[in-house]
């Protein structure tokens, strides 16, 4: 499932981090999957077109709440750097939903601050649902790819 993402990212997003052109919004998650360290989800557009997020050097993740029918809502996508501080107040956020449970707040906000440090090349994926559940990853590579692979 690996793929490469030389140059510049193949996608856009809003300023606040929203990744646009996805077609996701109140679309059914058809495919999620992960191997080894590379990552798959799947939904179609409101015309029916295929679309796929692809991730790359998946180097964590955290999936809550996650049922067979899911909706999308939206997929923010940032920087490991430029992540909001305000996604702290958010369980569901990157942050949040990463470090839920696995560290204190002082210690969580201690290993973003490294991973930004040490690995400023590396993204930040929130995935949010309609009726519950959520997703995040950081990864090195992001692919969206419009049509079947």
């Amino acid at each position: 499932m690996r793929f490469s993402s030389v140059g510049k990212p193949n996608f856009r997003t809003s300023d606040s981090g929203l990744l646009l052109d996805s077609f996701a919004h109140d679309r059914v998650l058809e495919l999620f999957c992960i191997e080894k360290s590379d990552g798959r989800l799947e939904w179609r557009s409101t015309s029916g077109a295929h679309m796929a997020l692809l991730l790359g050097g998946i180097e964590l993740y955290k999936v809550r709440d996650l049922g067979v029918g899911a909706i999308l809502s939206e997929i923010y996508v940032w920087p490991v750097a430029a992540v909001p501080e305000s996604s702290w107040l958010v369980p569901d956020s990157v942050w949040g939903l990463i470090f839920e449970n696995d560290y204190s707040g002082g210690d969580a906000k201690s290993a973003v601050a490294g991973l930004q440090r040490l690995r400023p090349d590396l993204w930040a994926v929130q995935v949010g649902f309609s009726y519950g559940g959520a997703m995040a990853f950081v990864c090195e590579e992001l692919n969206l790819v419009k049509g079947l692979l």
